[in-house]
């Protein structure tokens, strides 16, 4: 039985989905109608409209699931899907031109580049900030990956594996083989091994960033000068980080011995 606290508390958290869910309504014409454009010059099919809005109930459960805080990226999401020997070019052209449109922004930690086997995942997932107002999500794939992660058991198990909070858990961790994250982990990644990689990115190519891949199409970077020096700077302060991140264990290390 819902005891009176959890009954509010969800009221609370349904009127703010309808709230998300109405603020992003306000711009989701233009995002589509660019987003349509780009697929259609490039080659690409934009597919699932009927579903970019998400629903209410969902955006609720996924608040419920995630806390009050959380950022949510996808409430308003597209899909654009390539022919495998088309995708490498039309996603690079795709992206790059989102990238030099100041009306769009990413980030490194909002590009999910996965074409490695063993990421559990065929395609590649990407958030926007659109005209600093909101966050829209953008995922890649091919016919063949799409169809996995809609319609076929890769779907299925992924959401199980995402439930059971698998990828947070030490792989070694008692709690990862009592929700038998492993059997998952090892049942997705022979479903992934079935679908094609897109020729570009076999082998060590499949962990490039996507802002690289003008170099496994052997053509010159579309990326404009402001937006290579910004990414330069991005990458500097990355590894300065993560210098001073080594520089701090190797200290902690000396004053142990």
């Amino acid at each position: 039985m819902t005891s009176k606290k959890d009954y509010i508390n969800e009221k609370i958290y349904y009127a703010r989905a309808l709230e998300e869910v109405k603020f992003v309504k306000r711009y989701e014409k233009k995002i589509t109608n660019n987003l349509k454009k780009l697929s259609k010059q490039y080659g690409g099919k934009l597919l699932g409209l009927q579903y970019k809005i998400k629903d209410p109930v969902k955006v609720m459960f996924k608040l419920k699931l995630k806390g009050e805080n959380y950022q949510l990226r996808d409430i308003l999401r597209y899909t654009i899907v390539f022919p495998t020997d088309e995708y490498v070019k039309g996603v690079y052209n795709i992206f790059i031109d989102l990238m030099n449109d100041t009306t769009y922004k990413t980030k490194h930690a909002w590009v999910k580049q996965r074409w490695c086997v063993g990421d559990m995942y065929q395609g590649i997932n990407t958030s926007w900030l659109y005209n600093n107002n909101f966050i829209f999500e953008l995922q890649f794939h091919t016919y063949e990956s799409f169809d996995a992660k809609t319609y076929g058991d890769l779907h299925d198990v992924y959401d199980d594996y995402n439930k059971h909070k698998c990828e947070h858990i030490y792989i070694g961790d008692k709690d990862y083989i009592m929700k038998r994250c492993r059997n998952k982990r090892n049942k997705m990644i022979k479903l992934e091994d079935k679908i094609p990689v897109p020729p570009e990115l076999e082998n060590d190519k499949c962990g490039y960033d996507i802002e690289e891949w003008y170099k496994l199409l052997n053509i010159p970077s579309k990326l404009k000068r402001k937006m290579k020096r910004k990414m330069k700077r991005k990458s500097k302060r990355k590894s300065k980080r993560k210098s001073n991140r080594k520089s701090k264990r190797k200290s902690k290390s000396k004053r142990k011995d």
